[in-house]
């Protein structure tokens, strides 16, 4: 049998070893035959992605270590030209945040896709005065107009507008086709000292959609006699005169006179050298930044917005350097041999004024009442660290503010006596009451002039376990799940605030761009002594350099005896670090995955575009585009001389989309893909459904998502897998790199939820039903053939997490239960299940859900490993649907063998709308059966609606 064929008789097995035998009518009685034969082979354990992870990163989780900035960009140039790069307005500015000449000096590389690849076609860097930033920007939100009916606007200037600035305005007709007239005159305002807070209602704006069709006669002509005056209420009053076939007029703002505009785009300094830059060239811009001049970086529309301020400045830095009198600040280098620990290279260096006073720090902590910030339980001892020095003696005081400065019982401040030698100061501190508000509490370290101060390395962590380690009790909970990857997702979703080589490979807390100050030495050190391999997603910019050394890194060995930091510089940075023996030694395998949902606009600018093969001349889908720059990293990977090190522990994962073509494109262009692997989120926003209903209804859809979406869907990306197996020769496997529980949240995907809706699915998906269906779906497409299965997150939290907080019992919610029970006593190849007799329903269809006739209400699945047989019985039944119904099933299983030496059984408990969010209502509890022979048709007992049970059957003959 050819492999197309293997690969698509197994993605029938999905729903095919499930619905065996005839149709039979509804029952009470489910009798399943476990059949000696394999279906699918060992798939291993389950994995789980992690977020920003260790002791503290939830306390300082950024801007503790004062590193430089690195800021990266990249998008599409929209013009040709020999030596100068142009772009859309909104790419250049980062949506009207930069101005010109913020990104003099800036590194650029082009990258173009010539007879099917991606080629690095030159590399050169910016100007001082070559980063241009000025002209007209839109002001008009998209797919909105001012009226036709008037020729007046009022414009409002936001809170955050600098004051006293000067801004040009210009005005265009636009007519019905989407033809836009030439701007108009421009006229200049200067805004107020005092911008007030309240604007003024936008009454005559309205939608606009163009007409099809290029219209008739010529756009309209350019709007007359534009007139501006700002109002003694800080407000713009704009006015013009009627254009003829107008359909709207749309409104533009500048920092810059029309006379001194210089567009949107870059020169580049090098010249004559490279390749004359092309329009659907990619462009990225690299620039590493230690100080943070609004007047140089920041356009006037956003002086004072919080936007710019995560994107440049420390989070413990409250204040850009010309905010306050007396007080000016920048990131130095430190000096060679430096004391401080973990030095990284820079640090906070404070010139202070006599007056000039400022406060470093930021929130650490909260109450009971909400669950994003940590909870200090009375007693549990912390500790702050500083390193500090001073040119002068100075007195400097570490003090809380919040519930722990303002409740019953305060944490007392703490003042050191500072000197001219770098030194670490210490404070251990705990919470002497619990906070039940959901005030944030913070640590603020103040600071008096007159002086020059030095600060680095601000951290808050547990006083019992290394800094950014994981705590005892993680590594517990990690055994406990047997789990055997972890999927590093502090690491993407980094937008234009990210990181390079030295960051990622900087000891913890030093990343300025990486959530929670997370790094790879951090991450992989955590995991090896957990014992799961590393699943790795790093974002897409990296020069040649860096993902040469990235491999250098994680393989070359280390002799100071032959190599020197000149020959081997990652390797030797490893060595430095304490790990003398190659990272890859560690671990069985190393999962690689370039960024994160490279389609989904929410993690821009790392997603991919559509482009033209400039060589070919073939317009490409960003799909392609994604797996041909996969396939470009990896020929960059491979020219590391260390390479043949780590090629056989090396697993490239594609990450698909769920129900489309996106990641088999991807894989198509990228041979060497390995993996390809979808989100299959039970429910939520990302599988595009509403919130549940906290009715038998409402969980009756949860209990047969496996059957209407789970199941045609793996059996749609198994066929495409085999197809593309089949072309190269080499198999593709299956995955998922996020599932779960699913949500809805407000914002996300255009779906609305009420916050009662919000705390209805807290309870639904923490339910043992939820757990249950969520075991279903794995199960369902681990037989199918999946490889490698992804729960979306570990940790503790609400929505996708898999644990309460602790001060809320940190029990394991059911579906996270669930899959490490698999884990632990489930894995092996999967054996073929049939029926003779189960519970059925009509299932209709619904949005992306399939109409299932007769579809099966209790599911068996079957593994072997050894003379082990595990098979798992889930109820996919709730009371009351249909109506009458208990939902309760005698189960009867016909084995392939009549005699076991132990058999053990596990069972949920609790009832199928119970939660685990505030108290362990369900648990699984193991009872020992007694054995004898003739198992061949056991009697399984009595499976309760919405549960799961397992029988483990050992040393079976």
């Amino acid at each position: 049998m050819r492999l197309v064929e293997r690969m698509a008789l197994m993605a029938s097995l999905i729903c095919l070893a499930t619905w065996m035998g005839g149709m039979a009518a509804a029952a009470d009685r489910a009798h399943f035959r476990i059949l000696d034969e394999a279906v699918s082979a060992d798939q291993g354990p389950f994995s789980a992605t992690i977020q920003g992870i260790g002791n503290g990163a939830e306390m300082i989780r950024d801007g503790s270590g004062f590193e430089p900035i690195v800021f990266r960009n990249w998008f599409l140039a929209t013009e040709g030209a020999p030596d100068r790069v142009v772009a859309d307005a909104n790419d250049i500015t980062i949506w009207d945040q930069l101005r010109d000449g913020a990104l003099d000096g800036a590194e650029v590389r082009v990258y173009r896709i010539e007879n099917g690849a991606f080629r690095l076609i030159r590399r050169d860097r910016i100007p001082e005065g070559g980063y241009h930033a000025s002209g007209w920007v839109r002001e008009t939100p998209l797919g909105r107009v001012i009226s036709v009916r008037t020729t007046q606007y009022i414009h409002s200037f936001e809170d955050w507008n600098r004051p006293k600035a000067e801004s040009w305005y210009a005005v265009r007709a636009v007519d019905p086709w989407g033809r836009m007239s030439p701007v108009s005159n421009a006229v200049k305002v200067v805004s107020p000292e005092q911008i007030p807070r309240k604007k003024v209602e936008r009454r005559r704006l309205m939608g606009f959609e163009a007409r099809r069709g290029r219209g008739s006669g010529e756009a309209p002509s350019a709007p007359g006699n534009l007139r501006g005056k700002l109002q003694e209420r800080g407000h713009v009053a704009l006015s013009w005169d009627p254009v003829k076939g107008a359909a709207g007029y749309l409104l533009f703002r500048s920092d810059t006179a029309p006379n001194r505009q210089k567009g949107f785009g870059f020169d580049l300094a090098e010249g004559r050298d490279g390749a004359a830059i092309r329009r659907g060239d990619l462009v990225l811009v690299s620039k590493q930044l230690t100080d943070f001049d609004r007047r140089e970086l920041l356009s006037n529309r956003v002086w004072n917005a919080r936007g710019p301020a995560r994107l440049f400045l420390p989070q413990t830095v409250k204040q850009w350097p010309d905010e306050a009198p007396g007080v000016r600040w920048r990131l130095a280098a430190h000096d060679a041999g430096t004391p401080v620990e973990q030095a990284g290279q820079t640090y906070l260096a404070l010139n202070l004024a006599r007056r000039g006073k400022i406060r470093l720090g930021t929130a650490i902590s909260s109450g009971t009442a909400q669950q994003y910030y940590p909870v200090l339980k009375p007693g549990v001892v912390h500790r702050a660290e500083v390193w500090l020095r001073a040119n002068r003696g100075m007195t400097v005081t570490l003090e809380f503010g919040g519930f722990h400065r303002d409740g019953p019982r305060p944490i007392p401040a703490k003042r050191f006596r500072i000197g001219p030698e770098w030194r670490k100061y210490t404070y251990d501190f705990h919470a002497r009451a619990l906070d039940p508000t959901r005030k944030p509490g913070q640590i603020w370290l103040n600071l008096d002039g007159p002086g020059e101060v030095g600060v680095d390395n601000f951290r808050v962590y547990r006083a019992d376990t290394p800094y950014l380690d994981l705590l005892p009790e993680e590594y517990e909970r990690l055994a406990r799940s047997g789990i055997g990857v972890l999927r590093t997702h502090a690491t993407v979703k980094t937008r234009q605030r990210s990181y390079d080589l030295g960051q990622l490979t900087d000891p913890g807390g030093l990343p300025s761009g990486i959530e929670h100050q997370n790094s790879l030495p951090q991450m992989l050190g955590f995991m090896e002594k957990a014992g799961v391999d590393p699943w790795i997603q790093i974002e897409p910019h990296f020069s040649p350099e860096e993902w040469q050394g990235l491999i250098e890194y994680l393989a070359a060995p280390y002799d100071p005896s032959r190599d020197s930091p000149e020959s081997k510089p990652w390797a030797a940075k490893r060595y430095a670090q304490g790990r003398r023996a190659p990272w890859i030694d560690a671990f069985d395998k190393i999962y690689f995955e370039l960024a994160n949902e490279t389609w989904n606009t929410n993690f821009g600018p790392w997603i991919f575009q559509n482009m033209r093969d400039q060589g070919a001349g073939e317009k490409l889908d960003r799909a392609t585009v994604y797996g041909l720059f996969q396939s470009y990293v990896s020929a960059e990977m491979r020219k590391s001389p260390y390479w043949p090190r780590i090629a056989d522990k090396w697993v490239t994962v594609i990450g698909g989309w769920e129900g489309r073509d996106y990641g088999a494109n991807a894989a198509k262009a990228a041979p060497e893909a390995d993996i390809m692997t979808i989100a299959a989120y039970l429910g939520g926003w990302e599988a595009r459904q509403k919130a549940p209903e906290e009715t038998p209804e409402g969980y009756f859809s949860i209990m047969t998502h496996a059957l209407q979406r789970a199941a045609p869907v793996a059996s749609m990306h198994n066929k495409e897998a085999a197809e593309i197996a089949e072309a190269r020769g080499r198999p593709l496997q299956l995955g998922t790199y996020e599932a779960g529980p699913g949500y809805v949240l407000p914002g996300l995907g255009g779906l609305t939820v009420t916050r009662e809706q919000l705390v209805l699915q807290e309870r639904i998906m923490k339910s043992l039903a939820a757990g249950t269906a969520t075991l279903d779906a794995f199960l369902m497409r681990a037989r199918a053939g999946f490889s490698l299965q992804n729960f979306f997150v570990w940790g503790p939290g609400r929505t996708w997490r898999s644990h309460a907080h602790d001060h809320f019992g940190g029990q394991e919610y059911p579906m996270w239960q669930l899959l490490s029970l698999y884990n632990r006593e489930g894995t092996g190849e999967f054996l073929r299940v049939g029926f003779r007799e189960v519970p059925r329903a009509d299932l209709a269809q619904a949005p992306r859900r399939i109409e299932r006739d007769g579809a099966p209400l209790v599911a068996a699945y079957a593994t072997r490993r050894g003379d082990r047989v595990a098979v798992f019985l889930l109820s996919r039944r709730i009371p009351g649907v249909p109506q009458g119904s208990d939902g309760v099933t005698d189960v009867v299983l016909d084995l392939p063998f009549d005699r076991a030496e132990r058999i053990r059984r596990f069972s949920t408990t609790g009832r199928y709308n119970q939660n685990n969010l505030r108290a362990e209502n369900i648990r699984i509890e193991e009872t020992t059966l007694t054995t004898t022979n003739g198992l061949s048709e056991f009697r399984a007992g009595t499976l309760p609606p919405g549960h799961t049970q397992l029988f483990v059957f050992e040393g079976v003959r």
